[in-house]
């Protein structure tokens, strides 16, 4: 996740616990360049002030004149150059955290709706790189509350209107009626995002881009992670 959006396929690679990733995906959302030089096996990235210089294989960087080590060096893999994760981006000015468990945040265990403990079957680990945006007002937990309220009484119109078009009623087994406005702040923040909770469904995580005021959920109904924008898509499951 940089900046706030998602790489579809991050083709990451966990080489001595280290998470390399094709180049081009660092600095394609940063707007750095890359200039290669194949007769001498390196690569240099500039981006505003910023040069860093690496040798294919080696473990040392040269940024801006000062050589670092690196924890993984560069390797090419089916053609493409794999770099560090984290000192490409920390280079670069960006902050990194790796958030493990996406889904649960390893804090709030899913509930099925019909009680009882279930697994998620999108679990999973993200790595959120973040260019911070000074020019940007920030949205509070409470100011993205109210958003997300917002956005969750308009999906539940929606399933109202689904329901009374098809002459249909909120049942006592699986369909059953639920409190729109029951939504809770796990505590967690991704990257730029806010974590939410319709409580009434638990499995699906509601994203708040703090900056932006956007909102992205996990999509219902699929069997793996799939983050769209928009609050989550309850009327499909009533479908």
């Amino acid at each position: 996740m940089i900046n706030g959006g998602f790489v579809p396929y991050p083709n990451i690679k966990i080489i001595n616990d280290r998470a390399l990733t094709p180049v081009k995906n660092i600095l394609e959302p940063f707007g750095a360049k890359i200039e290669q030089d194949g007769e001498n096996q390196t690569i240099l990235i500039t981006k505003g002030d910023t040069e860093i210089s690496f040798k294919i294989g080696s473990i040392q960087a040269d940024v801006n004149g000062d050589l670092k080590e690196l924890d993984a060096a560069l390797s090419v893999i089916n053609g493409e150059v794999y770099v560090p994760v984290r000192f490409v981006a920390e280079a670069l000015g960006a902050d990194v955290e790796y958030i493990a468990g996406l889904s649960n945040g390893g804090v709030i265990l899913n509930r099925g709706r019909t009680g009882g403990d279930v697994s998620s079957s999108s679990d999973v680990s993200v790595i959120s790189i973040e260019m911070p945006e000074q020019a940007h007002n920030v949205y509070s937990p409470e100011e993205g509350l109210v958003k997300v309220k917002e956005s969750s009484a308009a999906e539940y119109q929606v399933l109202l209107d689904y329901y009374k078009l098809g002459n249909r009623t909120f049942d006592d087994n699986f369909n059953k009626d639920y409190d729109s406005q029951d939504i809770m702040f796990t505590g967690l923040v991704y990257g730029r995002y806010y974590v939410y909770r319709l409580c009434a469904f638990p499995d699906y995580n509601i994203f708040f881009n703090k900056y932006t005021g956007e909102i992205f959920s996990e999509r219902a109904g699929l069997p793996f992670l799939n983050i769209s924008k928009g609050f989550i898509n309850i009327s499909w499951m009533y479908q």
